[in-house]
């Protein structure tokens, strides 16, 4: 993949994080609040986004989206530790990067699906803004 793309799927990550797509939004119409594995699925997103972005001057930006995303799952992971979630992020991104992997070189559509999922996660921040908002990332 090639550096330039991943800045410009990165730039975007980051643009959603003020602005949400009409798409996002009626995606997250759909359920009342946002889950586990709504906010695991969104760490791991942004966990790579930032890995890809490593010396990029968004990089710091994009970890510490992550890093709220998993303060969001551990919040709902039923244990009292959060430990479930942070045990789950690791195979989830594993997961995330197989399936771009497939795709190869086909940009459009390791493009579609990374635009899907940062407009999926837009909506779902949209939905616990305040909560998101108030995560003090260190």
């Amino acid at each position: 993949m090639k550096r330039t793309f991943v800045s410009a799927v990165s730039a975007l990550a980051l643009g959603s994080l003020s602005v949400s797509s009409p798409l996002a939004a009626e995606d997250a119409l759909e359920e009342p609040s946002i889950t586990y594995d709504d906010a695991l699925k969104c760490s791991a997103l942004y966990s790579f986004l930032a890995a890809a972005s490593d010396g990029e001057p968004e990089g710091p930006a994009l970890l510490d989206v992550a890093v709220r995303w998993l303060t969001l799952a551990m919040d709902r992971d039923g244990s009292e530790d959060g430990s479930v979630a942070e045990a789950a992020l690791g195979p989830k991104t594993d997961d995330m990067i197989a399936a771009l992997e497939e795709m190869g070189e086909n940009e459009a559509q390791v493009e579609a699906f990374l635009e899907y999922g940062i407009e999926f996660c837009a909506g779902k921040q949209g939905m616990v803004a305040e909560e998101f908002d108030a995560i003090e990332v260190e």
